[in-house]
């Protein structure tokens, strides 16, 4: 029965652990992000040198994700940062959640 939610177990014990460090002041622990392949390029990539030095105790993992699924891993807190485009001409639908 554990091993079936060891993962969420060992990712809110990860949350607590980087929560408690926020409270410090420290900027620390693993932020999520899933971004759209320009974006990474442009915006994130030029960026992580400067948070690599500002923030050496930070993690950044860049996921892969199916775009229909960011939305609600973003609601679910299994990501921290969606990085995405929107059209005028073809607008993403908008959900309650």
């Amino acid at each position: 029965m554990l091993v079936e939610h060891a993962e969420v177990l060992l990712a809110r014990a990860k949350r607590a652990e980087e929560a408690a460090l926020a409270a410090s002041g420290r900027v620390a622990g693993v932020v999520r992000l899933v971004g759209f392949q320009t974006a990474l390029l442009h915006v994130l990539a030029p960026a992580l040198p400067r948070l690599a030095e500002a923030y050496p105790d930070l993690t950044v993992d860049v996921l892969d994700e199916e775009f229909h699924r960011v939305l609600q891993a973003l609601v679910l807190q299994e990501i921290d940062v969606v990085l995405t485009d929107e059209y005028s001409h073809l607008p993403r639908p908008r959900r309650p959640s």
